[in-house]
């Protein structure tokens, strides 16, 4: 899917095979990047540490890559990143693709992949917060 919408985008545009030949060897990289955290989903339960690490590994090399091809393309269409959505204008011709944002799906996943951990450092400092507030607010009656 992402090298035909990635062909399509190029042909109209005036661009050398080497930019184009660097754009599909980095979407050949993601896409075998997305497999791999796929399988690893599929395959491991996520309780353990290390196949946590190796996730969010996964998903910040192909975060990086994704957002590499963006910047490529972006040098030669208009690139809008809403929320889970990207959209790729082609002001010259007057068409634009509409596509899933995988870098911010890839976000939320190590976010959610975390989010235990995430919680348990957030939440002392929630509890100082309130603490903190119910004394000032206590004192001021």
């Amino acid at each position: 899917m992402l090298k035909n919408i990635v062909s399509n985008i190029l042909t109209i545009s005036t661009v050398t095979s080497t930019i184009i030949n660097e754009i599909y060897g980095l979407s050949k990289v993601f896409c075998a990047l997305m497999i791999s955290i796929l399988i690893l989903v599929a395959i491991l339960e996520l309780n353990n540490k290390w196949s946590k690490i190796l996730l969010t590994t996964l998903s910040i090399v192909a975060l990086t890559t994704h957002y590499i091809v963006l910047a490529i393309l972006s040098n030669y269409i208009r690139i809008k990143l809403i929320p889970l959505v990207v959209i790729e204008i082609n002001e010259k011709y007057g068409g634009g693709v509409m596509s899933i944002d995988f870098g911010q799906l890839l976000a939320l996943l190590i976010i959610v992949t975390w989010r235990r951990e995430i919680v348990g450092r957030i939440k002392p400092v929630f509890t100082q917060l309130s603490m903190y507030l119910k004394k000032v607010h206590g004192s001021g009656e």
